[in-house]
C-alpha cells in the first residue's frame, strides 16, 4: 500500500510551518493605467467604450496634454 501523503488514520501530511497565502509582488496600477482609468471615467458618463478611453488617452499623451 503506498503513502500517497497519508498516514495512518486518514489524515493529510501537513509541511511545518506553512502559512496561508499571502500576497506577494503585486503591483499597483502603473502611470499610465491611472491616466486611462482617467480618461475612461470621463468617457464611461458619455456612454463610450474602454477602447475609446485608451485610444483618446494615447491621443492626448502625444499631444502633450497628459
Amino acid at each position: 500500500m503506498g503513502g500517497c501523503g497519508l498516514q495512518q488514520g486518514g489524515k493529510t501530511r501537513r509541511r511545518k510551518g506553512s502559512k496561508g497565502k499571502t500576497r506577494k509582488g503585486k503591483r499597483g496600477p502603473s502611470e499610465w493605467n491611472k491616466k486611462v482609468m482617467k480618461v475612461w471615467g470621463e468617457m464611461k458618463k458619455k456612454g463610450h467604450s474602454f477602447s475609446d478611453a485608451l485610444k483618446e488617452t494615447s491621443r492626448r499623451k502625444k499631444a502633450g496634454l497628459i
